[in-house]
């Protein structure tokens, strides 16, 4: 695990209010794994906040079949997290916490220690994989995309 995890839903009420409803997810769930990234990109840039799960103040990594982190697990929206976290006691502790989507891109994805972003998991370890520099150059492209349609 690595990077602070933010302790409160800073959200303001119009992020909240994006939120998919339990249909919404299941539905994107049986994406393929192209649309279902795309899915997240879009959903991201909507509501500015990108999801992942933490303990104390680091964040939750897969980690591989040695025990080593591999890969940063991360959601368009909290409900898609909870899907995926499986009912194991020694996950005890972990919370479901937004970053800000300028946080994420300035602080936390520079800081990761593992290569690979998993992103929008099912309870199967299932969806897109893309690495962490791939990720972040997609979210500014459409971050940038965003603020060229407000101008």
């Amino acid at each position: 695990m690595v990077g602070s995890a933010a302790s409160t839903d800073t959200r303001a009420d119009w992020q909240k209010a994006n939120e998919p409803d339990m249909g919404e997810i299941l539905k994107v769930l049986t994406y393929a794994p192209v649309k279902r990234y795309k899915y997240f990109i879009d959903m991201v840039i909507r509501t500015e906040c990108i999801w992942a799960c933490g303990v104390g103040e680091r964040w939750a990594m897969m980690d591989d079949e040695h025990l080593v982190p591999f890969m940063f697990p991360v959601w368009p929206a909290k409900q898609f997290a909870y899907l995926w976290i499986p009912p194991q006691a020694d996950l005890s502790g972990l919370e479901v916490r937004p970053i800000p989507l300028d946080v994420a891109l300035e602080k936390v994805l520079p800081s990761l220690e593992v290569d690979q972003i998993a992103v929008c998991f099912d309870g199967h370890d299932k969806g897109p994989v893309v690495t962490v520099e791939k990720f972040a150059a997609d979210l500014q492209k459409a971050l940038a995309a965003k603020k060229r349609q407000l101008n």
